[in-house]
C-alpha cells in the first residue's frame, strides 16, 4: 500500500508528466465514418427519457435505460454512454461489461480501453487493467494518460494506489512517458528502494524537468538516502527558482528542521514570513514540527512572531507553553499558560499549569487551580476530578483515593468513577470498598466485562474466595474472550485453585499479547510450580524489576 499522501500527490504529478491539457475523445465523425443506426420508436423514446434524466442528474434512472438498450444494441455510442455512466456511479462490473462490448465493436477505441482500465482498477484486477493501459498508450501516446488521469480523480486513495502500480509496471515498455517513471519512483519509495526510486525519478524529471511534485520528491529522496547536503542545496535552489511556490519553501524548512540546521531554519522562517505574510497557518504547522523535532528555539521564535501578528493568540500561547515545557523552562511555560483569554483556552491552559505545578511538587498551587477550574467549568467537573486523581496516582494512592472519594459524593453512580475508585481502594487495602464499588457497577450493568474481571481478580488475589472469583472471571472471559487482562485473571484464579497446568495456557496467551510485569510474575509462578524453572528464569531475565524468583 502506498503512503497516505499518495492520492493527491500522484494525480497532481501524473497530470504534469502526461500532458498539459486532456484531449477530447475522438468522436465517430472525426475518427472513422461509422454506420448509422436505426432505432425503433420505443427505443428512441426510452433513450430520450435517458437523456432527459442525465440533464436532470437522475443518473441511476438514466443508467437503467441505457443498460436495457445496450443489451441488444449494435451501437458503440450506446455502450460508450452506458460505460461512462456506470463508471460515474461506481458500478465497476457494469462498466467493465459494457466496455468489453464496446471494444468488441471498436477494438482500437482509446476511450474504451481507458474505461476498461478504470473499471478493472475499481475491481482490483491490476494485471488486466495494465493490459488496457498499455493498449491505450499505444493508441494515444500523447494524450492517453492525461485523459486517463483526468477521469480517475474520483476513484479514491486505495484505487489510485492500484493505478499507480499498474502505471509503474509499464515504465520500461514506454520509456518516454514521464508519468510512468514517476509512478515507478513512488512504488519504489514505498518499498524502501530509495536509490532505485531516485534513479526512476531522475528519468521522469529528464522528460518533465519543471514539474513541482517530482522536484519535491527528489529533495525528499536525496535526504532519505543520507545525501543531506545535496538535498538541502537542491531544495534551496527550487525555492529561489519558484519563490511563489509555497510547497518548496515549506519542504526546505522541514528538511532544515529534520537536519537540525537551526540557524538556517530560523532564517528560512523569517524569509517565509516576509515573502508570504498571510501564510500564517503554514508557519504555525512548521513551528509545531520544529517543536516536535526538539528545535525549541526555532519553534519559539516562529511562534512568538505569530503572537506578535495577533494570529490565533490563545492557541499560540498554548504551543509556546508546551514548547517551553519541552525545554524544561517551566517558568516560561507557566507564564504563557496564565496568559490565555478565551474560556476554552483557559480550561486547557489551566490543566497544563496544574499538571506543571504538580510536577514541581507545588501541590497546593495545583489543587487551587483544579478547584478554580471546577467552579468555572462545572460541566467538566467530573473529568477534572479524574484528571487530578490521575496526577496523584503514581505518587500517592491515598491522595488519589481521597480525591476520588470527594468526586464520588457528587457523582455516586458514574461507572468510570466507580471503577477508578474501586482500583484505588484495592491499592489502599480497602477490599470491602473495592468490592462494593464494583458490585454497584454490576447492579446497573451486569454484563460489564471490565467490572466482572476486576471483581474476580481482586477476590482471588486479595482473598481466599477463589471459587467465587472464578465465576466472575469466567463470565468476563465469555464476554471478551481475547482480552489479555482477563486471560491473565483466568490463569491466575486457576493457579490459586491449584490447577497450574490449566492456568499455564491462559497465562501464556496473556503474556504473548501483553508482556507486562504483572502477567510475567503470574506466568513465572505457574512455570515454577510445574518444575519448568529454566523457562521461568528466562522470563525473569526479561523483567528485572520483578522480585519473584
Amino acid at each position: 500500500m502506498l503512503k497516505h499522501t499518495l492520492h493527491v500527490c500522484v494525480l497532481a504529478m501524473l497530470f504534469g508528466c502526461a500532458s498539459t491539457q486532456p484531449k477530447q475523445p475522438a468522436t465517430q465523425e472525426t475518427a472513422t465514418t461509422g454506420p448509422s443506426y436505426a432505432y425503433e420508436d420505443s427505443a428512441l423514446s426510452d433513450l430520450l427519457i435517458a437523456e432527459v434524466s442525465l440533464q436532470r442528474e437522475l443518473f441511476p434512472l438514466a443508467l437503467g435505460y441505457y443498460q436495457h438498450h445496450s443489451q441488444h444494441s449494435k451501437s458503440p455510442a450506446i455502450h460508450e454512454q452506458t460505460t461512462l455512466l456506470a463508471l460515474h456511479l461506481g458500478k465497476a462490473e457494469v462498466a467493465l461489461d459494457e466496455a468489453n462490448q464496446w471494444l468488441s465493436q471498436e477494438p482500437n477505441n482509446a476511450t474504451a480501453h481507458e474505461a476498461a482500465a478504470l473499471a478493472l482498477i475499481m475491481l482490483e484486477q491490476v494485471d488486466q487493467a495494465t493490459e488496457h493501459v498499455d493498449l491505450l498508450l499505444q493508441l494515444e501516446p500523447e494524450y492517453g494518460l492525461t485523459n486517463l488521469l483526468t477521469h480517475s480523480q474520483g476513484i479514491g486513495e486505495h484505487h489510485t494506489a492500484l493505478l499507480v502500480t499498474a502505471l509503474a509496471s509499464l515504465a520500461e515498455k514506454h520509456p518516454q512517458q514521464g508519468t510512468l517513471w514517476y509512478a515507478k519512483a513512488l512504488t519504489q519509495q514505498d518499498d524502501q528502494q530509495l536509490k532505485p526510486a531516485l534513479r526512476s525519478l531522475n528519468k521522469a524529471l529528464k522528460i518533465t524537468p519543471e514539474h513541482v511534485e517530482a522536484q519535491l520528491l527528489k529533495s525528499r529522496l536525496l535526504f532519505d538516502t543520507h545525501r543531506t547536503g545535496a538535498a538541502l542545496r537542491y531544495s534551496r535552489k527550487q525555492t529561489q527558482l519558484h519563490p511563489a511556490e509555497l510547497r518548496f519553501q515549506a519542504q526546505y524548512i522541514r528538511l532544515l528542521i529534520e537536519a537540525h540546521k537551526e540557524k538556517r531554519a530560523q532564517y528560512a522562517f523569517a524569509e517565509l514570513a516576509i515573502q508570504h505574510p498571510d501564510e500564517q497557518e503554514l508557519r504555525l504547522a512548521l513551528a509545531v514540527f520544529a517543536m516536535e523535532q526538539g528545535l525549541s528555539n526555532t519553534a519559539s521564535q516562529a511562534l512568538e512572531q505569530l503572537l506578535i501578528e495577533g494570529y490565533r493568540q490563545d492557541d499560540i500561547r498554548l504551543y509556546l507553553g508546551h514548547n517551553a515545557e519541552q525545554a524544561q523552562d517551566y517558568e516560561t511555560a507557566l507564564f504563557y499558560y496564565q496568559k490565555t483569554q478565551s474560556r476554552e483556552a483557559n480550561l486547557k491552559a489551566g490543566f497544563q499549569a496544574a499538571r506543571l505545578y504538580h510536577l514541581q511538587k507545588n501541590y497546593e498551587a495545583s489543587k487551587k487551580i483544579f478547584q478554580q477550574l471546577r467552579q468555572e467549568h462545572p460541566e467538566q467537573a467530573l473529568d477534572l476530578y479524574l484528571a487530578e486523581a490521575d496526577l496523584w496516582r503514581p505518587d500517592s494512592p491515598k491522595a488519589t483515593l481521597a480525591i476520588l472519594t470527594i468526586a464520588r459524593e457528587h457523582y455516586p453512580e458514574n461507572q468510570d468513577l466507580l471503577y477508578f475508585h474501586a482500583l484505588m481502594a484495592e491499592q489502599n487495602d480497602d477490599i470491602p470498598q473495592a468490592e462494593s464499588d464494583l458490585r454497584l457497577i454490576l447492579q446497573h450493568d451486569p454484563l460489564n466485562a471490565a467490572a466482572l474481571n476486576a471483581l474476580g481478580y481482586i477476590l482471588t488475589d486479595r482473598t481466599d474466595r477463589h471459587q467465587e472469583a472464578y465465576g466472575y472471571i469466567k463470565q468476563a472471559l465469555q464476554l471478551d474472550p481475547d482480552n489479555p487482562a482477563i486471560l491473565d485473571s483466568k490463569g491466575w484464579v486457576l493457579f490459586n485453585l491449584g490447577r497450574a497446568e490449566e492456568a499455564l495456557e491462559y497465562l501464556q496467551r496473556s503474556y504473548q499479547a501483553m508482556q507486562d510485569d504483572d502477567v510475567a510474575a503470574h506466568l513465572i509462578e505457574a512455570l515454577q510450580a510445574l518444575g519448568r524453572d529454566a523457562e521461568a528464569q528466562n522470563i525473569q531475565q526479561q523483567h528485572p524489576t520483578l522480585n519473584r524468583q
